[in-house]
């Protein structure tokens, strides 16, 4: 049986290591490369340029190509660095690229970095992997003052709680943020993406258009490569989206809907689901993932990154039982990054305090390490909104909340299942963010209806999530709306929990 410890991570290091004898190895340059069996790699050696992919990697626009293909193509053009970032530009997966040009290594990794790389800087020199826990295996990373404010923190206590991209609670270790590559002779990360001016357009017809094309050719890559697929249906948009395309390109997709928390019986992602599925004569699936995790599970899925949430280990556990585990996952979750999910029209920000008003996020400002990432998101962001015209919106929300939030909820589940998401493609992002928000807004989304309707119009006649829950719709807008006014006139949101805790007791 597969081991569950460190399932689907690597980690590379210029010292050998006999903690990994379970795992695939091999050498890349002057790194020992260690992979656990259920995380497949390759490697291409040409003159100049030297390539170790770890994941899998996907041309929507020549499907029938493997990942051995595009790695050589990539190898075959590429003089410089920026060559390599122009030729990801168009590619989906979930993959870390390590990539030496000229005897200079550089990191990538997919555009929402769902396959999340960590790294740190030793005396005997750098080591990657997946997570600072599997580093630790090797040396011990310092905990300092971060950890600590974490630790003590009310946002810890928090159910999916999660810190801003690129920031470790270890001392001297960092992450990659999605859209940067990493510069190792200098360790510094280096924004390549965006890279042209987002044009706005009102032509929805014309972006619904190249949308599908992008999407039907990365389905059509999965059924060249003869994936298995599952998919988690909700009553959700971005589930409704994925729906709409695996009844028009796959077969045999395994459809299921995990019953966790309030999510039992009655609730609407149970309904919902089961209405759409009978209609179209499938089978629907339903996990039971409401039982407590054993010890043994609970003990390795917590040991297995450092940002791992017990909330989410229970739902974990009821899916370690059920999910058929030659499946590849299809989720939706980058989907939400087009979706406008703001009142305002206000798109540029001259300002820092500007934007956090309109951001929130105060439960992650709270911590004084989270604050200043942020800012420094913002200081080097504000320049390629300047002239590139990118939102802040639409991109903070791509890197930080997908690309953190997202990506640390991928690397827990890697446990049991194996998740890709097709909307992780910055040429289709950037297609559908070019299209004015107006027509993207998350409650009224008239580009997925549109691209729906294309493909599978049946799946328009359900109602969503939102269309059954105005009450609770209502009542987080009124919080965050709270949150927002008590932040204004500095109001310590925490402060005041702390003090009705001490006045109940």
């Amino acid at each position: 049986m597969t081991s569950k410890k460190f399932s689907r991570q690597f980690i590379m290091s210029s010292v050998k290591s006999n903690k990994f004898e379970d795992f695939q190895n091999t050498l890349f340059g002057n790194y020992y490369v260690y992979v656990h069996p259920l995380l497949p790699f390759k490697k291409i050696d040409a003159k100049n340029v030297k390539i170790l992919l770890l994941g899998y990697i996907i041309d929507p626009h020549s499907p029938h190509l493997q990942d051995d293909e595009i790695l050589l193509y990539i190898c075959n053009n590429t003089q410089t660095v920026d060559d390599v970032s122009e030729l990801l530009y168009p590619l989906s997966g979930r993959f870390a690229l390590f990539i030496e040009i000229n005897k200079q290594l550089f990191v990538f990794h997919d555009p929402c970095g769902f396959r999340t790389v960590t790294y740190t800087k030793t005396d005997e020199g750098l080591i990657f992997g997946s997570d600072e826990q599997i580093i630790n295996e090797i040396i011990t990373l310092k905990k300092g003052e971060k950890f600590a404010e974490y630790e003590n923190s009310e946002l810890k206590k928090e159910l999916e709680n999660w810190i801003f991209a690129g920031v470790s609670l270890y001392e001297r270790t960092y992450k990659l943020i999605p859209n940067h590559y990493l510069k190792t002779d200098a360790l510094i990360q280096i924004r390549y993406f965006p890279n042209k001016k987002v044009i706005k357009t009102d032509d929805i017809e014309s972006i619904v258009k190249k949308s599908i094309g992008i999407l039907v050719g990365t389905f059509s890559a999965l059924k060249h490569r003869n994936y298995s697929l599952a998919c988690t249906v909700t009553a959700g948009r971005d589930t409704r989206l994925l729906m709409a395309f695996l009844d028009n390109s796959c077969e045999d997709v395994f459809y299921y809907t995990m019953s966790y928390r309030s999510v039992v019986n009655n609730h609407y992602d149970i309904k919902v689901p089961a209405k759409i599925l009978k209609e179209l004569g499938i089978h629907h699936n339903i996990f039971d993932c409401t039982s407590s995790p054993s010890v043994d599970f609970l003990s390795v899925y917590m040991k297995n990154s450092t940002m791992a949430h017990e909330e989410l280990c229970a739902i974990c556990y009821g899916m370690d039982k059920y999910y058929p585990k030659e499946r590849l996952n299809i989720k939706g979750l980058s989907s939400a990054i087009p979706s406008w999910r703001y009142s305002s029209t206000l798109i540029g920000f001259s300002c820092y305090e500007d934007f956090v008003n309109k951001v929130g996020y105060y439960s992650q400002l709270e911590l004084s390490f989270n604050e200043k990432a942020l800012k420094q998101w913002f200081d080097e962001a504000k320049f390629f909104q300047d002239n590139f015209y990118i939102s802040l919106l639409d991109l903070v929300y791509w890197e930080q909340r997908c690309g953190s939030w997202a990506a640390q909820g991928q690397l827990e589940w890697d446990i049991v299942q194996e998740t890709y998401n097709p909307h992780n493609n910055r040429e289709l992002l950037y297609t559908m963010l070019t299209l004015h928000h107006n027509y993207r807004k998350k409650h009224d989304n008239k580009l997925y209806k549109k691209i729906i309707s294309n493909k599978t119009p049946i799946l328009l006649k359900f109602p969503y999530d939102n269309e059954k829950n105005l009450i609770i719709k209502l009542f987080k807008t009124t919080k965050r709306f709270t949150k927002k006014s008590l932040k204004s006139l500095g109001i310590n949101v925490h402060l005041i929990r702390k003090i009705k805790k001490v006045i109940k007791k």
